[in-house]
């Protein structure tokens, strides 16, 4: 079975951006030439200015995941294909409890915010089950850790 993954250099480009990306939407950072003025949905047709800064940091965090968890490897084989393939399964099954554990328990806007996590939980989900995997599981079975 053929998979379209990503080269391997974008695997360490994801890893540097990634922070990058998360620190500037945890503490808020804004660029002023993202700035776009648009005009006010009242009677005042006064402008205000829509920064673009968290949209760009949230679509960069999302793509530089992507990167990490579809990337090739050194070495792709039959083995690591069928890793990639049980990690992406039991990612799907642990983020879909999650959701469903969300509908009953969270209410009002707070679950609007819980959606917005729940779309970064899949990719980080699938890169942990897919690195335990792949690194500590087969050292667990040789006894080296």
């Amino acid at each position: 079975m053929k998979t379209l993954l990503f080269p391997r250099w974008c695997r360490t480009v994801g890893l540097v951006l990634f922070p990058i990306f998360y620190l500037g939407f945890l503490f808020e950072v804004n660029f002023d030439f993202l700035s776009i003025p648009h005009l006010k949905e009242d009677e005042s047709f006064a402008f205000t200015d829509f920064n673009w800064s968290n949209e760009i940091q949230l679509a960069g965090m999302l793509l530089s995941l992507f990167m990490i968890a579809f990337s090739k490897l050194k070495i792709e084989d039959e083995w690591i294909s069928h890793l990639r393939l049980r990690s992406l399964n039991l990612s799907m099954y642990i983020n879909y409890v999650l959701l469903l554990i969300g509908v009953f328990t969270i209410n009002s806007i707070e679950f609007l915010m819980f959606l917005a996590y729940d779309v970064y939980a899949l990719p980080i989900l699938y890169i942990v089950i897919f690195n335990i995997q792949l690194y500590i599981i087969p050292r667990f079975k040789k006894g080296l850790v």
